[in-house]
């Protein structure tokens, strides 16, 4: 499962209710302002793949210890 939520200017941190979507693979937040930290569940999301884009270089979260694909600039 994937959620787009790309462009819809949003801004302020990630809510940890998203953690709630235990079959999420990919989450696309790119062009809102997202601050603050990924949330600890994610490390829960072990659907999810391994990297990051941050202004279109990719990053990995090693730290997560599951994957994680979030599109984010910041």
């Amino acid at each position: 499962m994937g959620l787009c939520l790309r462009s819809n200017n949003f801004n302020g941190h990630i809510a940890h209710n998203i953690c709630d979507l235990q079959s999420l693979q990919n989450l696309d937040l790119a062009h809102n302002k997202i601050s603050g930290v990924i949330p600890p569940c994610f490390r829960n999301l072990t659907a999810m793949a391994t990297k990051t884009k941050i202004n279109s270089e990719l990053i990995s979260w090693p730290i997560l210890g599951h994957s994680l694909i979030l599109e984010h600039y910041w």
